[in-house]
């Protein structure tokens, strides 16, 4: 776990050769993005905005060219 944001960029940096767009990775994004969740939830909760904002700032913790893969 990158103790700063230096640490976080040292790691994308020397990991960046590697890493690939994939199917499993696009499903994977969209998962996160928006979750399946029950009507249930949706209504008697915020669940959906709180999950959606912590995994907006996930995103937003990746580097661009991250994001744009």
């Amino acid at each position: 776990m990158p103790a700063s944001v230096a640490e976080l960029a040292d790691y994308f940096e020397r990991t960046r050769p590697e890493l690939r767009v994939t199917a499993a990775a696009r499903e994977t994004a969209k998962f996160l993005l928006l979750p399946p969740m029950p009507a249930l939830v949706q209504l008697a909760t915020p669940a959906r905005v709180v999950w959606t904002s912590a995994a907006g700032l996930a995103f937003a913790s990746l580097p661009r060219w991250a994001r744009r893969l």
